[in-house]
């Protein structure tokens, strides 16, 4: 019997018990929907987004475009962490262009969220 999955505040994950010590949590939702029940709109974008205009090539991740305040990156990168996502989050300096970007990766591959506001 598969356990059910526990949801907190729109980010759901898999219940396993003392066995989440043995093997990861499973996500329930993916990186875009997590953040949609947010409230954070996010558009495909790179080179995925490319293949809807019949330019294809080759990618090994999915870019999300968003705009949310810098000061809201690490909760969601947190958030993303309590869903069962491994993600990383170096917080921009002031060199950076972007207004930072969160990699989320795992056996589907990596999904970058990169933030446009500044």
């Amino acid at each position: 019997m598969r356990p059910e999955p526990v949801c907190d505040g729109g980010f759901c994950r898999q219940n396993l018990g003392r066995a989440s010590i043995a093997g990861p949590v499973i996500p329930q939702r993916s990186p875009g929907h997590l953040a949609a029940d947010r409230g954070i709109e996010a558009i495909v974008i790179g080179t995925a987004a490319m293949a809807t205009h019949h330019y294809v090539r080759h990618t090994e991740d999915i870019d999300l475009g968003v705009n949310v305040a810098v000061c809201d990156l690490p909760k969601v990168s947190n958030n993303l962490r309590l869903a069962g996502f491994e993600v990383a989050y170096p917080e921009p300096d002031g060199q950076d262009p972007l207004g930072g970007v969160i990699d989320i990766s795992g056996a589907f591959g990596l999904v970058q969220i990169v933030n446009f506001r500044e």
